[in-house]
Formats: C-alpha cells, structure tokens, sequence
C-alpha cells in the first residue's frame, strides 16, 4: 500500500529522504520501528506529515535500537550519518539521530555551540520496558527523569534554564558536576534505561523524561504494528496507535487552534543547501 499525498514543503521533502533511508535499512535488517509523537499523529490524521510539522520521530524495540546504532553507520547511504546519545559536548539529547550533512538545522538553545550544529535530521528513541509493579515503575521513572536533570545541569549553562528553580537547581549540583566528566551522566542512563528488556516486559515508553509518565503503554499496545500511508510512501505505527495517539493529544482528529500550529525548529538556523560545517568554521572565524 504506497500513499499518493505528495505536497510536503521543501524542508519536510529532505526530512522525507531521511526517513526512506532509515526505512530501507530497516527492512533489509529486519528491525522493528513505529512513528511516534506528532508523525505518528500525522500519518493518522493527514497520511504525511503534519502541514506545519518540522520534523520525524520514529521509535525501535531496545534491541532494534541498538543493534540500528551498530549497523547504521556502515549503511547509510551519503550524505547521510548517524549521531548518538550526547556525541557533542553541550548535547542533551538521550536518542539517536541521522541527519543529512549536507543541510543545517540548529535548535535555538544550540545557537553558541558548534559542537551541536547538525543537519536536518529525525529522531530514532528507544523503546524502553519498565517494571511491572506500577510503585516500583514510579520510582524506576523519577530515577531516569532524575539522571537525565543530571545530565542537562552538567552540559548546559545557567541561563539554559527557564525556571528560578532550575537556576538554583543548577547552581546546587555545579560543584558535583564540575568534578565528573562528560559523559558520565550519559552511561548511568544507559545503564539504567536498558535494565528491562521492552519484549520481556508488560509496559513500556519511549520517552526519558516527566512525559514517561503519560507515555506507558502495554506490551499489546506495541507489541505489533500497522503500516498505513505516508507521503508517496508507507510507514508503520504501532497497533495500539489510537491508544497512544489519546494519551498524547486527546481528540487527536481535530485541528489545533491556528495560533497553535507552528514549527518546533523556528528561531534557530535552517538552511537546505549549506552545510552545518560551513557554519561552524563561519562561527569559529567569527570568535578566533
């Protein structure tokens, strides 16, 4: 089943090829994946992306995931390349990406650290399993949230916070995160969040942060998928998509206000035609 919706704006179309890419090495490998998020919603809702969306998340199986971060790099096609979990020093991110780096996208936040700057890109996350008992799940989820604020304090400065409460947060642990090296946070993580394994265990998530705690579905939720139209392509959800769908966004098939409908990426630098080295050699002879 090929979908015919083929009106995506020039930004979507490169994210698009990254997609397809991704796809192929996941079929030729075998590896389970499923849209998730707003892609997931878009394939539902409009068979393609969202009109106003920006970007793509997919989500795999922990094992899928992993085995994908060691088949990637020697797959992918130019000009395509795999980033993983906190590669530059000021990332926060705990998931994967594959940009194109012949394109910039840089996020706001990012704007002052080269060492960020990527191509257009989508989002690969981890399918996670959790504890059966919901106290011991709970509290296995505040770990994470907690080692992932760990991690944020350590690589990002002050004024990254928006809250008084981060501030003060962050100026609490700065003596505890300047002894530690860069990447530490990262491997407690790996440690923990890989602990339950997503095909052995009743619930899982996707997300490793406050929203886990909206984001745990069941095994039967996940444990399959559909695979529907998408652009000019197919891609697969997961067969319990309406339940993760309402658990997101509610009355998912109505449109949001139009005040609503707007970019994730706006503010930062989005260039299809140069690439991201090209900005950081331009920032760096900026600063020298």
């Amino acid at each position: 089943m090929k979908g015919d919706k083929i009106n995506m704006n020039d930004l979507q179309k490169k994210i698009f090829e990254i997609f397809l890419e991704v796809k192929r090495i996941c079929e030729k490998h075998n590896l389970r994946y499923w849209a998730v998020s707003g892609t997931c919603l878009g394939a539902v809702r409009h068979k393609g992306f969202i009109p106003w969306d920006d970007d793509l998340d997919i989500a795999m199986p922990d094992d899928d995931y992993l085995s994908f971060l060691e088949i990637a790099p020697k797959e992918l096609n130019y000009p395509f390349r795999l980033i993983t979990e906190c590669e530059a020093k000021h990332s926060t991110c705990l998931f994967a990406k594959v940009h194109n780096i012949e394109t910039t996208m840089v996020e706001t936040l990012e704007v002052n650290y080269t060492d960020t700057y990527k191509g257009i890109f989508i989002d690969i996350f981890p399918f996670n399993g959790l504890p059966k008992n919901k106290f011991i799940r709970t509290l296995y989820i505040w770990k994470l949230i907690t080692i992932e604020t760990m991690n944020i304090k350590q690589r990002w400065p002050i004024y990254a916070s928006k809250t008084l409460k981060g501030k003060l947060l962050y100026l609490v642990l700065k003596p505890i995160n300047t002894l530690l090296p860069y990447g530490y946070w990262v491997n407690i993580w790996k440690r923990n969040a890989f602990k339950y394994s997503f095909d052995k265990s009743c619930y899982s998530t996707f997300a490793n942060d406050r929203e886990a705690f909206k984001l745990v579905f069941s095994h039967e939720c996940l444990n399959g998928f559909v695979e529907v139209p998408f652009e000019s392509s197919t891609i697969k959800i997961p067969q319990g998509w309406d339940e993760m769908l309402q658990k997101l966004y509610g009355n998912y098939m109505e449109l949001p206000p139009k005040d609503e409908r707007q970019s994730r990426h706006s503010g930062g630098i989005v260039d299809l035609e140069r690439s991201y080295k090209s900005y950081c050699t331009e920032s760096k002879n900026n600063t020298d």
